[in-house]
């Protein structure tokens, strides 16, 4: 592909995989797992009996829900993505990914499955796009990553990925030095076949990994400095095939780029006359709270506005469980917001909130703790909001100086 291409001239029709492979939709969740063991793919396409398109399989549902039988029919597993077509550009297809929270969109033309197109074949050609290809890693990664020891079970892996809905996770020693990373790939051959809990005779119907450590099942890491361009990071990632890099401070990890925060990138730079904001992953106990956090949200971004120009603001919610005990929340922001919940053990929650957001080609970063999500959302906006004043201060004090220089 020619460099230096605008966002707009890069459509599905340039991007898509024509050879797809698909199951039935009377297929077995054994036929699924195989395929995308054989493929290193996270979602099928799934074709009724008569070859018509009927939505996708993923591998994230399949890990997430924890005791489906290998003999589940395929039908009864599917999701239906917003669809594609061949006219879509880079920043649509972006935005539907993130709409819809898949990682490849069916191409439909006629109502007939035409092509794939995955977060892949968009992030691959990021290197190429002129907006996009010099901004600095650290300003999309997602800070601080929780990481996992060598000698941590896998279970608490396969925790992190499905309740953070992550991709990788650092491995760290004792020393909190970078040895490795772990992801899906690496624990979903040890997720089926494995024994059943049973207690006074009967079976919860909940299957639990081996406990198999996470220093036997990580591989190498594939690492980029701070101040790595986004261009030469999708380069490392498209020549050793991974959907991650680390971004390490010495042989510390300080931060994950994913294709996640690449395609919130790419999604960003869509034009708006309103900034961008998506709220997904709330669970069903605490939905009931997104009013009220989309109005605070949305109110700071209104006063931020007055100063400068927010462009992609996106919220994640993902639960997240270690041990026993009470529930905590993290929150963080990469041109989005994150909350995870996970177990403490005093009985209450606890927020901890870490926000990046992006706004006239600058990125603020505010982080705020309390044990009411509302009021630790309120303080981190109210940070954001006076960091995004001080740097207009500064900005137009530097201007007068050159002027009078």
């Amino acid at each position: 592909m020619a460099k230096n291409l605008r966002i707009d001239e890069i459509s599905a029709k340039d991007l898509m995989v024509t050879k797809i492979v698909t199951v039935g939709c009377d297929g077995l969740l054994s036929e699924v797992i195989g395929k995308m063991k054989k493929q290193v793919f996270h979602e099928l396409p799934v074709l009724d009996n008569d070859g018509r398109y009927m939505g996708l399989v993923s591998l994230d549902f399949i890990i997430k829900r924890r005791n489906l039988p290998m003999t589940a029919r395929v039908r009864n597993l599917l999701s239906i993505p917003p669809e594609a077509t061949e006219d879509d550009n880079l920043s649509a297809l972006a935005e539907k990914m993130l709409m819809s929270g898949v990682r490849a969109l069916p191409v439909l033309s006629k109502n007939r499955l035409v092509g794939i197109v995955t977060r892949t074949d968009l992030v691959q050609v990021l290197s190429s796009v002129k907006e996009l290809k010099d901004v600095s890693v650290d300003s999309i990664m997602s800070h601080y990553p929780l990481s996992v020891k060598e000698r941590d079970g896998i279970s608490k892996a396969k925790s992190l990925i499905r309740e953070l809905h992550e991709q990788i996770i650092p491995v760290v020693d004792d020393s909190d030095r970078l040895t490795g990373v772990v992801g899906i790939k690496d624990i979903a051959p040890y997720l089926w076949g494995v024994k059943t809990l049973e207690k006074d005779g009967w079976s919860n119907g909940e299957s639990y990994p081996p406990n198999i450590e996470i220093k036997s099942v990580m591989h190498r890491p594939i690492t980029v400095p701070l101040g790595t361009s986004v261009g030469n990071a999708t380069q490392l990632m498209s020549e050793h095939s991974i959907t991650s890099v680390i971004v390490v401070d010495g042989n510390k990890p300080v931060g994950v780029v994913t294709q996640l925060n690449l395609i919130e990138l790419i999604a960003s730079a869509k034009k708006r006359e309103e900034v961008y904001v998506q709220i997904t992953g709330l669970s069903e106990e605490s939905s009931f709270q997104f009013d009220s956090l989309y109005t605070i949200i949305q109110n700071s971004l209104q006063r931020i506005a007055k100063v400068t120009v927010p462009t992609f603001f996106s919220m994640h919610v993902a639960q997240y469980n270690i041990e026993t005990g009470a529930s905590k929340y993290s929150i963080r922001i990469i041109f989005s917001m994150h909350v995870a919940q996970y177990n403490i053990e005093t009985g209450a929650s606890k927020y901890s909130i870490r926000i990046i957001l992006k706004a006239s080609n600058k990125s603020f970063y505010a982080k705020a703790h309390d044990w009411n999500l509302m009021k630790a959302t309120d303080d981190v906006m109210n940070v954001l909001e006076k960091m995004v004043r001080k740097d207009k201060v500064k900005k137009r004090d530097k201007d007068r100086d050159t002027k009078r220089n």
